[in-house]
């Protein structure tokens, strides 16, 4: 274990999965009694969200002017990075959804870091196969043991079958696909889908307008919910459901599972390094498919990605209904190897940070 260091920690701090992944990494080396201060890329927090532990670790770490310490972290793409922080060490989070990446972004991290974190070991292949020669170490995203838990509850919460999804409104998670798909499984089960999600609204008119038919079937969350309010939130479903084109990690999956939830999602890269066909109905790309733009981000224009049918994925939607118990559990037989590799506490003796903070 290395020797106590002042870390400044540049990062999102808003209702998002990405402060959510940021909030595990600073609270693990916090464990490790480093001196962690936080820089809020945005100058202020936003939204409440905030467990009252997150907020006590905020209020009494997150400063806004220039800041200097041993080791400066980076989580956010390098076009936010700010000159205004600096470390004897820069290090950043590398995070993608595609496997081409901007090229401003290697020319960066090359330039201007010492070594680089990744999420998981799909990352860290496409950067370095992009051009990436810094030092890379993979550190899993990590959950709190004693918060995300299973609690052996075998109560049902609705008197049918219930699916929950986690997902912004965006075009990169493929709401057209998922729709469509409970749409179709509609003919054959009944069911529930949970939904939480940043846009509601537009969402809810979107269903109305494009698939009425299951409207009635769908119950959305419109509350902004802390980690225990997803938990209890999430604990009401039977299973986790994602359609996304691309992931760089996806917690709400590692969380699913964490409950002891099996989970239905696309068969993407992104999440292989804690997601098998053990206890996940995957839905199999058939083939590619080409665009132009993806949520008006740069980094995602002219991207190909996998494309993924509707029939491919009401098939694997059925399997998850059909084989529910099977899958839950082989989670139950797994669940002492994921806490081990994705737990809060787990990272201490595991030593994740050791080589990348002494080198």
């Amino acid at each position: 274990m290395t020797s106590p260091l002042k870390i400044i920690y540049s990062c999102f701090l808003t209702n998002s999965g990405f402060t959510r992944a940021s909030l595990g990494y600073i609270r693990s080396l916090m464990s490790l009694s480093h001196d962690v201060h936080i820089n809020c890329i945005h100058k202020y927090p936003h939204g409440d969200s905030f467990t009252n532990k997150e907020l006590n670790i905020i209020k009494n770490t997150c400063q806004l002017n220039s800041m200097h310490g041993d080791i400066l972290i980076e989580h956010c793409i390098p076009h936010r990075w700010r000159e205004s922080l600096t470390g004897q060490k820069r290090l950043c989070v590398a995070v993608a959804e595609n496997e081409i990446i901007d090229p401003i972004w290697i020319e960066r991290m090359n330039n201007r870091t010492h070594s680089i974190i990744y999420p998981g070991s799909w990352n860290k292949e496409i950067f370095e196969k992009s051009g990436v020669t810094r030092p890379g170490f993979v550190i899993p995203h990590f959950l709190d043991e004693d918060l995300w838990k299973d609690d052996n509850n075998d109560i049902k919460f609705f008197n049918k079958f219930s699916f929950c999804v986690i997902a912004t409104w965006r075009d990169r998670k493929n709401w057209p696909l998922a729709f469509a798909s409970f749409e179709k499984l509609a003919d054959n089960y009944d069911f529930i889908v949970g939904i939480k999600t940043d846009k509601p609204q537009v969402l809810s008119d979107y269903v109305i307008k494009n698939h009425p038919t299951i409207f009635n079937r769908i119950v959305i969350e419109e509350t902004e919910l802390d980690d225990q309010g997803m938990v209890n939130f999430m604990k009401k479903f039977d299973c986790i459901a994602n359609f996304s084109f691309g992931e760089a990690f996806c917690l709400p999956l590692l969380q699913g599972l964490f409950l002891g939830k099996p989970i239905v999602t696309t068969d993407i890269d992104g999440i292989r390094d804690y997601v098998n066909s053990d206890y996940a109905s995957l839905i199999k790309s058939n083939g590619t498919i080409s665009k132009d733009k993806m949520d008006h981000y740069r980094q995602f224009r002219d991207r190909i990605w996998p494309y993924f049918d509707v029939e491919e994925s009401c098939r694997a939607l059925s399997e998850i209904i059909e084989k529910y118990n099977s899958f839950k559990s082989n989670i139950q037989k797994d669940r002492y190897k994921l806490l081990e590799r994705f737990g809060l506490i787990s990272s201490n003796k595991n030593a994740y940070w050791d080589p990348v903070l002494k080198l």
